[in-house]
């Protein structure tokens, strides 16, 4: 029937001839190209040949390969996969993102490192991994994994979104496996924790990281058991302070990292002043914000760079995030105290766990709080790392105008009516230790010179007008000094006195001090001593208090419009 189809039509039959001259014969004759590979051809071998030849389609990963390989034994590798991998996705939504080459990694690290050669996870070392050695430690590997999303719930880090490195799950498995019951002590936590945070905050994870994992679990277990050289990954790790000006999105780990480090140490909720743990992350969705929202800061003329910096940003519910909308804080603060029925000393702790300075919010002084937040953000890293951050004058703020205080010609000049002197902010030098009576007598001062024609209060001067300098007070930094000082102020003055107030640091013969120069407040200031409010005035080169009529004559003719 074929040939008689094609043989009665003479168009038939001279299109099939065509056909058969130029396309059945040339491809019956065509030479194929074959590259043979003995049993002895090396399996990264194989791989590389694959990868060359096979270009234009799918490159054959090293999972792949070992799927081939096992399956000369029996053995079905990517059921097993299959099976392992939905275990670990449904129960931890953290290893959302798990790749079944980071198991292996993982599983041949440990398995390097069981046989005592060199602790490797490069391809040639997964690849020489036989059957046995993987039936062998493959559960100990999926309860590495598991380990280490219960490691993450307890930095607070929830999800995969959020999880800064997914490279970094394959030495925290390892070197949990590894460790097993030995991981379970707070000490061993600790230094696991630092290890961690050193390899987020360090940003080490960024580019190849196959021999980083291998230093990181033979170097944390040793740290671990015998209290031997730190980690390589923490003597590496490093934060550069202006660092803190460039994250801006999660794209970075040390932007999800921060965030995390928050939530860790106790943040919580505007709202509701809740924690935010794992229940409240997911029910309530949280999710990073501004602190000064946005377009009011476009409004203010204050640049992108910094209002959609880390410094700007916290975890917040959706439904806070509405109550804040576009308004600034001085605004939105009061809504979520009225919202969340609390006073407004119980809104300002819950701002201090996101390391904000609640009385700058409060005064929408966007430049003195970005200069806070940002030291604030820095000694949380410090903490997590164990190591010190050095920090570059004026990066976070600008202090060219405090600086044009003639220091000299207002200590030479001595005690007034407007300039007093205190040798300490909060120590008593004879007791070497705080005191709350130090920190009232300056507070006094302030109130004073707030209440009448202002003045200058200079900290680290003894009365006799010789420096003794800031350092008695025991701060780490000047801008921690002065993050306790708007503190103290905002707790006993109010938050509205410190916009009357201008801190500022200078040398004087050798030392270095601190001046308050203080403007004459629009309103009267009360000072908080327990449970009473006192008004204070500066008479001569003394404080003195005000109560009954003199309190209201003075207030009626200072506050006229109050």
């Amino acid at each position: 029937g074929y040939v008689e189809y094609w043989q009665l039509n003479a168009d038939k039959w001279s299109l099939w001839r065509e056909f058969n001259e130029r396309v059945v014969k040339p491809f019956a004759q065509y030479m194929v190209p074959v590259i043979e590979l003995g049993r002895s051809t090396p399996k990264e071998a194989v791989c590389i040949v694959f990868e060359k030849v096979n270009q234009g389609g799918v490159s054959l990963t090293v999972f792949e390969l070992l799927t081939a390989s096992f399956a000369a034994d029996d053995f079905q590798l990517r059921d097993d996969w299959n099976v392992r991998e939905r275990r670990l996705r449904e129960a931890h939504p953290v290893l959302q993102g798990m790749e079944n080459t980071l198991f292996l990694q993982a599983l041949a690290l440990l398995a390097t490192k069981a046989r005592g050669s060199a602790v490797s996870c490069r391809r040639r070392d997964i690849l020489r991994l036989n059957t046995d050695e993987y039936k062998e430690w493959a559960d100990r590997t999926e309860l590495g994994f598991i380990e280490a999303a219960k490691f993450l719930h307890g930095q607070k880090i929830f999800n995969d979104r959020d999880l800064p490195y997914r490279t970094q799950l394959v030495p925290l498995a390892a070197i949990l496996a590894d460790l097993g019951y030995e991981a379970y002590t707070e000490g061993t936590r600790q230094k696991i924790s630092r290890w961690f945070w050193c390899g987020v905050l360090g940003e080490m994870y960024g580019g190849t990281t196959e021999t980083r994992f291998a230093q990181d679990l033979t170097d944390v277990t040793a740290w671990v058991r015998d209290e031997s050289q730190l980690p390589r990954t923490i003597e590496d790790a490093n934060f550069q302070a202006n660092r803190l000006l460039t994250l801006r999105t999660r794209n970075s780990a040390a932007y999800k990292g921060i965030h995390a480090l928050l939530m860790r140490d106790g943040s919580r909720d505007f709202r509701s002043g809740v924690p935010i743990e794992d229940a409240m992350f997911f029910d309530e969705g949280i999710d990073i914000h501004h602190i000064f929202p946005r377009n009011w800061c476009l409004q203010q003329g204050i640049e992108q760079s910094l209002f959609n910096s880390i410094i700007n940003k916290t975890a917040l519910s959706p439904r806070t995030n509405r109550s804040i909308g576009g308004r600034p804080p001085s605004e939105y603060l009061p809504t979520l105290q009225r919202n969340a029925s609390v006073p407004p000393t119980v809104m300002d702790d819950i701002l201090e766990t996101h390391r904000i300075p609640a009385w700058r919010l409060r005064i929408d002084d966007f430049n003195g709080f970005f200069a806070e937040r940002a030291e604030g953000l820095l000694e949380s890293i410090e903490t997590a790392m164990g190591k010190q951050i050095t920090r570059e004058q004026g990066v976070f703020a600008q202090r060219n105008e405090s600086e044009r205080l003639d220091v000299n010609a207002i200590i030479d000049s001595g005690e007034s009516n407007s300039v007093e002197f205190k040798s300490s902010l909060r120590m008593d030098l004879k007791e070497r230790k705080p005191a709350n009576h130090i920190e009232l007598s300056a507070l006094k001062t302030v109130a004073a010179f707030l209440n009448t024609d202002g003045g200058s209060l200079v900290i680290g001067i003894g009365d006799d007008g010789a420096p003794v300098g800031i350092q008695v007070d025991g701060f780490p930094n000047e801008d921690r000094l002065n993050l306790h000082l708007g503190n103290i102020v905002n707790r006993s003055l109010g938050a509205l006195a410190m916009q009357y107030i201008d801190s500022s640091f200078h040398d004087y013969r050798g030392s270095r001090i601190m001046v308050l120069d203080c403007k004459p407040s629009l309103n009267p200031v009360f000072l908080k001593d327990g449970n009473a409010q006192v008004f204070y005035v500066r008479a001569g080169s003394a404080t003195h208090s005000l109560s009954g009529d003199d309190l209201l004559t003075f207030t009626k003719n200072r506050f006229p419009n109050a």
